[in-house]
């Protein structure tokens, strides 16, 4: 109860209370004799005083002082306020009275004078009666007769009348005469002239009925021709035609109306205002073009149903109308299909997501106000969240598919753009910005997704989406997981299961968009996710800001609480990817660079019978140009970023006036590589040598380490090919000069790695010794000259 109505309550219980103690009612008389209670009919004032002496102190006795002159005050102003309106009622009863006894005075004159004109009625009444009396009978007959030959007279001209509607296209009068004279005339029809009448106005009907039928099947979108086919149905109907073909007639016209409506519609551009000059100050064009869509369909599908229920549902009886019902909810189901499937596809071509949300509350409004109006209105509420359920997954479906799609294109972008071979600009990476801008296209895309997302978290007056909130979010979750999923796996391409079709004819594989692709994963791994954190922490900030918002709406809402971003995993799975592209560069080049091995082997005519070693082989210069140039794109991909790990990252290529130092420094530490090496080595000692995993994958995306992967490759390739030939000496010799023209050149690539590199070249040596009838080694003076000779003329 109100604190206004508590007061209302307090007067009353009061004046009660007055009333009763006034009175002495029964009701407050109880069996309470204590003489000291100044509500007992025993009370006593001098013991009563004596007992507040005795029993209070003096502030409890100031107190009821007090509070008994209050009670003494509110008592008197009770007291008169009782007799004051008492006194008023009793002056308005005096009053009453004294009007109603001189209204009764004055009404028994008029009752007097009402019944004298009442007897004066009555005399007049009786001499009509008795003059009358005798030519009553006689003027009824005549009457009828009368009657009769007017209704003859009218079936006589009938066929004239309907003739002249027909004329005059009045087909609701024509039917009108018909249905009033026809029950009368095909009684009557055994008799010749009657027969006559009823034939020739069946012809005139048969027409009208003909014309009635090609009304119906006019197509025209005109408000005042769709009325016309109603009101001829409704005709036919009267006509008692069959009800079925001018049911049919009826929403097969109808059906093609709507089409038409549906495919003006259709063929319009939802961005584009139709009216120019109000796109200023008017709403977005979508949500322009979504409410005056709304209009037009909803307006004629509401007239179709409801003349529909005028005409074959509300005059049958209660087969036919269930028949007809049904008829109508599957017509209404099918064109709300069909409106339903273009409002989608228009709501997917809007620009700006906001527009989409307010197109989209439009559009609920809408149908939230029309289903009343349409059949199977009961399951309307269902229908409707299924729209708004599957409008906003079908655009969440369509903002992922446009990101997968456009980050597609930018990495094929990115495999076709080559860089530009201008130096000019100190402490510039081509490579190196190529991949980074890749990878901030990648996240600015990911960025506007989440901004995309947000609008169907906004606040809207109607909160049609509140009680979606769960669903929707969820929908969310479930994609972003398969776009990063679908991310890791369109990366690494090195994984032909996770290719798609499009993905294999777009992007070319090679070399360089493999490390392309390496930078692109690093970047995202170490600088993205924190990015994408971010927003995702954004959107879920906002979504329960929203929650908030809706209050009881969105009650049933996930916890999003419970909410969390594996960015762990998805770290893993880039540096994964990552791992995996860098492996199949290697191997890639690794193979590379073993077939020119190969074929420098292969291609030799005979190693049993070649003359003395003069140079390094041609095919060993273009193996080494090969390998450097490897050896700069990895370094200006990989080298020049800061994505790559510590260990031995540091750039391993070698300036080129460090590498090329005087005759003798170069031939001191050749002749002592090669007084090491040159020596028969004794066969315990290769096999308690540390071996060389050649297969394994790099460590690290340093680009030192990844080129002495791929020199490893290369040179277990040479290994073997030399394992299956038979060498004499000079091809031992030339072998040696070749070898050692390697472990000269390749150190600018491998940086820490140069130990391995030895142990294969020792272990390609070694079998060549091992293949060789005639294993002399060649004098290391002659062939520090020969490398270095070689060198120089590079």
């Amino acid at each position: 109860m109100s604190s206004d109505a508590k007061e209302d309550v307090k007067p009353e219980r009061r004046k009660r209370d007055l009333l009763k103690s006034w009175y002495m009612a029964e009701a407050s008389l109880d069996n309470n004799n204590d003489p000291t209670d100044i509500d007992s009919p025993a009370f006593d004032a001098t013991k009563h005083f004596e007992h507040l002496l005795k029993t209070c102190s003096l502030q409890d006795l100031i107190a009821k002082d007090n509070e008994m002159v209050t009670k003494i005050k509110t008592l008197d102003g009770d007291m008169k306020t009782l007799v004051y309106e008492n006194y008023n009622k009793f002056i308005s009863a005096t009053d009453t009275i004294r009007k109603m006894k001189s209204n009764v005075e004055s009404m028994e004159e008029e009752m007097a004078r009402l019944s004298k004109n009442m007897e004066t009625i009555t005399n007049c009444s009786d001499k009509i009666d008795s003059v009358l009396a005798p030519r009553r009978d006689k003027i009824e007959q005549l009457s009828g007769i009368h009657r009769l030959l007017q209704k003859l007279q009218f079936l006589v001209t009938l066929p004239g009348r309907l003739q002249r509607c027909v004329d005059m296209e009045s087909y609701a009068q024509a039917v009108k005469y018909f249905t009033f004279t026809s029950g009368i005339l095909k009684q009557c029809s055994h008799i010749p002239s009657f027969g006559h009448i009823y034939g020739e106005c069946t012809k005139i009907m048969d027409t009208v009925r003909d014309r009635l039928r090609k009304k119906m099947t006019v197509q025209s979108n005109s408000p005042s021709a769709i009325a016309d086919v109603v009101d001829a149905a409704d005709l036919l109907l009267e006509l008692k035609d069959p009800v079925d073909q001018i049911r049919i007639t009826f929403l097969t016209g109808r059906r093609i109306h709507l089409e038409t409506v549906l495919q003006t519609f259709e063929s319009r551009d939802p961005n584009v205002s139709l009216d120019a000059e109000k796109e200023k100050d008017a709403e977005p064009p979508l949500v322009s073009f979504i409410k005056d869509f709304d209009a037009q369909f909803f307006g004629t599908l509401v007239y179709i149903v409801q003349s529909y229920r005028s005409l074959f549902i509300s005059r049958f009886d209660d087969n036919n109308k269930d028949e007809s019902q049904k008829i109508i909810e599957e017509f209404s189901k099918e064109t709300m299909s069909k409106f339903l499937s273009i409002v989608k596809i228009k709501l997917a071509q809007g620009k700006q997501p906001k527009d989409k949300v307010k197109g989209l509350e439009a559009l609920y409004n809408d149908v939230a106000r029309i289903y009343s109006q349409l059949p199977g209105s009961d399951t309307g509420g269902d229908r409707i969240a299924d729209v708004v359920q599957s409008t906003v997954h079908h655009q969440i479906e369509a903002y992922f598919t446009s990101l997968q799609e456009i980050i597609s294109k930018h990495i094929t972008l990115m495999s076709q753009t080559q860089p530009p071979n201008d130096n000019s600009t100190p402490n510039f990476n081509p490579n190196t910005e190529l991949a980074e801008r890749t990878a901030q296209a990648i996240l600015s895309e990911i960025q506007v997704l989440f901004e995309n997302l947000k609008p169907f978290f906004e606040r809207t007056e109607s909160k049609f989406l509140a009680k979606h909130y769960s669903i929707i979010f969820i929908k969310i979750q479930v994609k972003l997981q398969g776009f990063f999923l679908f991310l890791t796996e369109y990366l690494d391409v090195s994984n032909p299961a996770s290719q798609t079709p499009g993905q294999t004819a777009d992007l070319k594989v090679t070399p360089r968009v493999l490390l392309l692709l390496v930078s692109v994963c690093l970047y995202l791994e170490s600088r993205g996710l924190s990015h994408v954190m971010q927003q995702m922490q954004d959107l879920v900030n906002h979504v329960r800001l929203a929650i908030q918002g809706a209050g009881d709406k969105a009650k049933n809402s996930i916890d999003l609480n419970s909410v969390s971003f594996n960015a762990p995993d998805l770290a893993k799975r880039l540096k994964d990817s990552a791992q995996n592209l860098v492996w199949a560069y290697v191997q890639m080049q690794g193979k590379s660079v073993g077939f020119m091995f190969r074929q420098g082997i292969d291609t030799q005519p005979s190693w049993l019978k070649m003359k003395e070693p003069q140079s390094v082989r041609l095919v060993v210069g273009v193996v080494v140009q090969e390998v450097i140039k490897m050896g700069k794109e990895v370094d200006s991909i990989l080298g020049g970023s800061s994505l790559t790990s510590s260990s031995g990252s540091s750039s391993a290529t070698v300036p080129r006036a460090q590498t090329r130092n005087s005759s003798s420094s170069a031939a001191n530490l050749l002749l002592a590589d090669i007084k090491k090496t040159s020596s028969a080595p004794s066969l315990n000692s290769s096999l308690f040598d540390k071996k060389v995993v050649v297969f394994a994958r790099p460590a690290d995306f340093s680009p030192s380490t990844l080129m002495a992967s791929i020199i490893k490759i290369g040179l277990k390739t040479l290994a073997e090919c030399i394992r299956l030939r038979t060498f004499g000496r000079n091809g031992y010799q030339q072998l040696q000069v070749d070898l050692h023209y390697l472990q000269l050149s390749l150190p600018k690539v491998l940086g820490t790695h140069q130990p391995q590199l030895d142990s294969l070249i020792d272990d390609c040596e070694k079998s060549c010794q091992e293949r060789c009838i005639d294993p002399v080694p060649m004098e290391p003076l002659i062939i520090a000259k020969l490398c270095e000779a070689k060198m120089d003329k590079k």
